[in-house]
């Protein structure tokens, strides 16, 4: 593992001599140039981690012949053109990132093979054409991000197969239709996003107990029905271009009987909540346009108590 060490230039072609290799992690560096084809030699390899470089061209066919490869992350690249089908190959392989890179062209449905796939990452590209239905053999998968390409067409009824699914985003993408009732048979779902795209209709999912966090602004989904502490939209501090002054108090201390964890500031079994309102109002903004699995955007119920906390609102004169 050489990652994180600040390397430039291109990864050597000898990479590919090294046969017995288990892991390859070149992660957190400066490389550059392409990927070797060589690569394929490492038969033996089961991680390989070239993330966050500036890593070009596209993916080499060769990586299908990695077939004890259980993580595979590109992500964080300028790689260019399709993702190759020999990805389906890779029979062990878990977990799948490629997202923010160049990559175009249709999902390959041979990546329906990938039977033992837990999560696939790929936002952040310029992927066309549709959902592969295919992708609903995935019945291992927890979490499905595809969001911000350029897919089309309508969410596939097959994706209610994928029973361990947690968290579900196709947010910024060309899709339509309404979400099918089938995505009602994922218990576990507790993160969707659907924001930014041409879906309109209801959500059929609105019983499951795991729903945390639903993302449907700029879409033409109904919010009827749906709770104001799960459903999440940008958080506006003051409307009609107001602006504000915080309250008297800039630090509130709450005591909270359920004894959930706030970074273990415990009083006589009573957990104490430290809310920072001017560390809450000037992080607003990245929170606004935080695009990740953690979704740490605000509720509607966040942002209202946010705003009866911290601020008072008045017009601009």
């Amino acid at each position: 593992m050489i990652a994180s060490n600040k390397l430039t230039g291109s990864i050597p072609t000898e990479v590919g001599l090294l046969t017995e290799l288990p892991i390859l992690a070149l992660n957190w560096n400066k490389l550059t140039g392409s990927i070797p084809t060589e690569v394929g030699s490492l038969t033996k390899l089961e991680h390989l981690s070239l993330f966050d470089n500036k890593l070009t061209d596209s993916i080499p066919t060769e990586v299908g012949s990695l077939t004890k490869l259980e993580y595979l992350s590109l992500s964080d690249n300028k790689l260019t053109d399709s993702i190759p089908t020999e990805i389906g190959l890779l029979s062990n392989l878990s977990d799948l990132n490629l997202r923010v890179n160049e990559l175009t062209g249709p999902i390959p449905t041979e990546m329906g093979l990938l039977a033992a796939l837990e999560y696939i990452i790929l936002d952040g590209n310029e992927l066309t054409g549709t959902i592969p239905t295919k992708v609903g053999l995935l019945t291992k998968l927890t979490g499905l991000n595809l969001a911000d390409n350029e897919l089309k067409g309508s969410i596939p009824n097959e994706l209610g197969s994928l029973i361990y699914l947690q968290g579900l985003d196709f947010g910024g993408n060309f899709l339509t239709s309404t979400v099918p009732s089938e995505l009602a048979q994922l218990v576990d779902l507790s993160k969707i996003s659907l924001a930014h795209t041409g879906i309109t209709g209801t959500l059929p999912f609105l019983n499951l107990t795991a729903i945390e966090r639903i993302f449907i602004y700029n879409s033409s989904i109904t919010t009827e029905s749906i709770p104001t502490s799960s459903l999440v939209e940008p958080c506006t501090l003051c409307d009609d271009d107001g602006t504000f002054d915080y309250k008297a108090t800039d630090n509130i201390t709450d005591l909270d009987d359920n004894k959930e964890d706030y970074g273990g500031s415990v009083l006589d079994d009573t957990v104490m909540k430290h809310y920072n309102c001017t560390e809450e109002v000037e992080g607003l903004n990245d929170k606004n346009n935080y695009i990740e699995w953690s979704y740490s955007m605000l509720s509607i119920d966040e942002c209202t108590d946010l705003k009866e906390r911290c601020i008072d609102c008045h017009l601009l004169v």
